[in-house]
């Protein structure tokens, strides 16, 4: 069991909930060693701090448990929240704030209370490092991986099942068991089983509301009118401590219920994606001097940013069933060689602010207007 004490050393040493082995015993097999103090980084990056935006999560080695459920969260204003529960262990999982930055390397550091952590970002997750700030070696290295809620785990595949369904929108109760599901195109259906409540509202409304930031869903139902006002402002879930997107309020039979939703799309979108066609043009990376415009998108966080083959860019990105919206991106102001520049120019002109209709095949995205295939993308590496 000596191989699974990597992860005390690297990020819970101070927590006595998992049997980590000593200094002595580590070495002698070749790990981190003893932990050292890391010395603080000058600089944070602000320019590639919107791909990790966010909530992240993993489940890594315990020394004397199946795993240790690991949840990372963070935040714009460069503060973090992490959970750690040990599983099978009956404990509740050990809760811990602090602040956190990105430097140019796409290495992101935690500052704790004692000591530092440190994840590498790469191919769209977090990958953590020893105490010296290294790759982890071990048979066991992927297991320190970090990825988005709802990546490969049973959650995510049945909200991909409902949105095959045509469920639009989902939403749960912060403090009451509640679901709510929105299908546009006909129901909204609102179920509380400690209640014992089930409404299914037909023929449903969609209302912007002036200032931009609310949408009002209205349907009617038996017990009169079920109304969804969602708020664009980030809602935590108490019981999975995850992040989402919209803070939401049903109202149904004169009740208010309060909780947290998003809206379905395919998870597929996320990730980092290499522009390879633009208005049914090929782009020839080798004559560009940073190569093709790139994109990364993180629906959780509603985030974009990439490189538009010159300069960093970065804005709003959102995914509403088969449609993702782009917001203004804002980028950087270096000057490039003439090719490089007029790609980017047209690329981010035709991305910032527009409504495209996406399709995935495989590695492939292509996002369309009315008129054309507009953008192709591949996957990156």
């Amino acid at each position: 069991m000596k191989k699974f004490a990597i992860f005390g050393s690297v990020l819970l040493l101070h927590l006595s909930g998992c049997a980590f082995k000593s200094p002595e015993e580590n070495n002698a097999q070749g790990s981190v060693g003893d932990p050292k103090e890391v010395k603080p980084f000058a600089t944070h990056a602000p320019a590639l701090e919107t791909p990790v935006l966010g909530p992240w999560q993993g489940t890594v080695p315990c020394a004397d448990c199946p795993g240790i459920n690991y949840q990372l969260t963070l935040q714009k204003d460069r503060t973090y929240e992490e959970s750690s529960e040990y599983l099978e262990k009956g404990t509740k999982p050990f809760l811990e704030k602090g602040t956190w930055l990105i430097t140019q390397d796409s290495v992101v550091v935690l500052t704790k209370p004692v000591g530092q952590s440190q994840f590498r970002f790469s191919r769209g997750n977090l990958f953590m490092l020893d105490q010296q700030g290294q790759p982890i070696t071990s048979t066991l290295a992927e297991k320190y991986r970090l990825s988005r809620p709802g990546a490969g785990n049973g959650k995510g595949s049945a909200l991909e099942t409902k949105r095959k369904q045509g469920i639009d929108f989902v939403a749960m109760g912060n403090n009451s068991a509640w679901i709510l599901e929105v299908d546009l195109d006909k129901s909204i259906t609102f179920s509380s089983p400690n209640e014992k409540i089930k409404l299914i509202g037909t023929e449903p409304s969609e209302q912007k509301l002036a200032n931009g930031k609310a949408t009002v869903f209205r349907a009617k139902s038996e017990a009169g009118t079920l109304t969804v006002r969602l708020t664009n402002q980030p809602c935590t879930d108490k019981k999975s401590g995850k992040q989402l997107p919209y803070s939401v309020v049903v109202t149904a039979n004169a009740m208010d219920y309060n909780g947290c939703g998003k809206y379905l799309a395919d998870e597929n979108l996320n990730g980092s994606w290499a522009l390879t066609g633009i208005n049914g043009k090929p782009v020839n990376p080798e004559g560009l001097s940073k190569g093709a415009p790139t994109l990364q998108i993180t629906l959780d966080s509603k985030q974009a940013a990439g490189n538009g083959g010159c300069n960093r860019y970065s804005g709003a990105v959102e995914a509403k069933g088969d449609q993702v919206i782009f917001g203004m991106m804002a980028s950087t102001r270096m000057a490039c060689p003439g090719a490089a520049m007029t790609l980017e120019n047209d690329y981010l002109k035709l991305l910032s602010g527009n409504t495209f209709t996406y399709e995935l095949e495989g590695p492939v995205l292509r996002l369309k207007t009315k008129e054309q295939t507009a953008l192709v993308y591949r996957k990156a590496d």
